[in-house]
Order: structure tokens, then sequence, then C-alpha cells
């Protein structure tokens, strides 16, 4: 295959591990190949986007944009594309159906019901704060992102709560759209994330957020609450690379992050 657009490759400079820049360029081929002149823009958000990625466990997570809805031929070159991919990239995950861009505009549109319009604010707010950009035209200026109220910050900050008073045993049911490893060193690894996602949201409610990267928000917290340094330093330890672990320290460092997490949602009250 070859990419007659590779001017439209953006950002790949801001990636460390060229495992994943090949990743991309592999799958934006793909993409290219099937999708052409509909194709719009690809993003890569979550992990790989925060530099916090790890080969043969972290997913790709690529988010592409067409022009026109999707065709029944073009879920079938998704299903069978990704098979293939799987069995050349295992464990890359990184190839789904690209989202209308028609849809977007739609969403944003006065007459949009609440649900419609939430969640086009959702993708909005993930594009803006959690995504590269990768290849072809920046979309964020179509979309209409949430205001950072107090109601949102707390619903927002609510799944990784959720998540872990259930990986503490406080709560018996996992209500999240997360899941958490039975493998000690990515269980810590995981863990330790929540940590970070937490300290966002509380400076998400301080109007001092800038992403949900541990290199924009572990700094700002240990220059705010001294008091937490100990449990600073150990996140910044876990939440990036795969540590040497054990269960001992895996609860070790859950019931830190249970008093942090506990500690956060009475800041938001």
């Amino acid at each position: 295959m070859e990419l007659n657009t590779s001017d439209k490759y953006k950002n790949l400079h801001l990636f460390d591990d060229q495992y994943f820049v090949q990743l991309i360029q592999h799958h934006i081929l793909e993409y290219h190949a099937h999708f052409a002149e509909r194709l719009i823009s690809i993003y890569v958000w979550g992990s790989v986007h925060r530099n916090e990625a790890i080969q043969g466990i972290s997913d790709l997570d690529l988010h592409p944009f067409i022009r026109g809805p999707l065709r029944k031929t073009d879920h079938q070159w998704c299903r069978e594309t990704q098979e293939r991919l799987d069995r050349e990239f295992p464990r890359a995950r990184g190839l789904c159906p690209p989202r209308s861009i028609d849809d977007v505009l739609q969403s944003r549109q006065p007459g949009a019901n609440k649900d419609l319009r939430s969640r086009h604010q959702a993708l909005g707010f993930r594009l803006h704060y959690d995504a590269t950009l990768v290849w072809g035209s920046d979309l964020t200026g179509e979309f209409e992102l949430p205001t950072f109220t107090p109601s949102w910050v707390k619903e927002y900050f609510q799944p990784a709560l959720d998540l872990t008073r259930y990986a503490a045993g406080l709560k018996k049911e996992n209500t999240t759209d997360f899941s958490l490893s039975n493998e000690t060193r990515q269980r810590l690894r995981k863990l330790a994330r929540l940590g970070v996602l937490g300290g966002a949201c509380l400076l998400m409610a301080q109007g001092r957020f800038r992403s949900f990267k541990g290199v924009d928000t572990i700094p700002v917290l240990k220059a705010s609450y001294p008091q937490w340094t100990d449990f600073f330093d150990e996140t910044q330890e876990l939440y990036i690379h795969l540590t040497r672990s054990s269960n001992e320290r895996v609860s070790r460092y859950l019931s830190q992050l249970v008093k942090w997490m506990d500690w956060i949602e009475k800041q938001l009250k």
C-alpha cells in the first residue's frame, strides 16, 4: 500500500516510542486504502497519546472520522481488517469503525436531544484534552466543550472513585466501563493511573487542569499538597511502567489510593 497524502501525517514527532509510531502509520495506511477521499482525520487517544503506553499491553486507540455515513461494506472491512491486524500486531487493538462527521455536526444543532448533545460534548472533551491528531484535518473546533461545573466534575470523577472502591472490596460490583487486571504488575499500574486521574479531576474543579498526562498533573499536585508527597512519589513510579509487585504491595498502595480518592471526593463537595 502507498499513501499519496503522507503530508497529512501530523504530530508523530510527539511520540517517544517508535513502535507505536510505526503502528499508527500502518493503521493509517489501512484506513486510507479503504476510505480514500472519505477519510478526514485520525486521532489517537489514551495512553499512547500520553506517552504512557506499554507494548503488548496498551491499546492503540485510533479514532478516525469520515465524510458521509458508514456503509455495510465499511463494517465488513473493519471486521476483516481488525482480524488480520490482530494476527500481525497482537493486543494492539487499534482499528475501530470511523465516526461520520455528519453525525458530529448534527449533534451540535440546537434541536439535538440532551443525550446526543452530552455524547457530542464528551467526544469533544476527549479530543481536546486526551488525544493527538495523527493524520488529516483538526476537528476540535467542530465540537462544543462541556463547562467544568462542580456537578460535571463530580460526575466525571465518579467512575474512577467507584472502580477504586470496587478494587478495595468496598463495592460488590464493578459498575464502571473499566476493568482491572489480576496480574499484579498491571493491576498496580492501573491503580496508579486512577490516582493520576483523580488528581486531574481535582485540578479540573480548581480551573488548573491541562490534560490527563501524569507529567501535567503530578508536579502541580506535589506543589499544592505536600502532605501527599509520599503517595505522589509512589504513583509517579508506578503509573507508566510495570514494576515488580506482589499482592502485599498492591494492597498497601490501594489503601493509600482509597484515602486519596476519598479526600478528593470531599474537596469536590
